[in-house]
């Protein structure tokens, strides 16, 4: 009589062989989708510190300028990076300074625990909480 099919060990190997590889690589996985997801708080940041120039050079400061808050002075619209994985912010603003904030939302809050909080200033300053030893940027 002919065998015809696999037999309960031969799929009980190809489901661990099939694990170990998933063990090995989901962690990377996820590791490049943190980074991507990074690119949208780093992309965002350029914009809202290009968009607080413009304002400088309206007002002649940025004082004053807002984020989503539908007034005149809004530089977005919205607070949100493009992706909604970070919340921007305008730390701090003078006449002739400013500090912006990216900090991480949702799934990305959980997963980048190396970076947490982007920051870049009118003197083009990058910064980030979290590991000292990450490269973030």
């Amino acid at each position: 009589m002919k065998q015809q099919g696999f037999s309960l060990i031969e799929l009980m190997l190809v489901m661990i062989v099939i694990a170990v590889f998933a063990s090995f690589t989901y962690p990377s996985y996820r590791e490049s989708i943190t980074r991507a997801r990074r690119l949208d708080g780093q992309t965002a940041l350029f914009d809202l510190a290009s968009r607080m120039e413009q304002f400088y050079a309206k007002e002649q400061s940025y004082e004053g300028a807002t984020l989503g808050s539908g007034a005149e002075s809004d530089v977005l619209s919205s607070k949100y990076s493009p992706q909604n994985w970070y919340t921007l912010v305008i730390k701090s603003q003078s006449d002739s300074e400013f500090s912006l904030q990216a900090i991480p939302q949702g799934a990305q809050a959980e997963n980048d625990q190396s970076c947490r909080i982007l920051g870049f200033d009118s003197h083009g300053i990058k910064s980030k909480t979290g590991n000292s030893g990450a490269k973030c940027w």
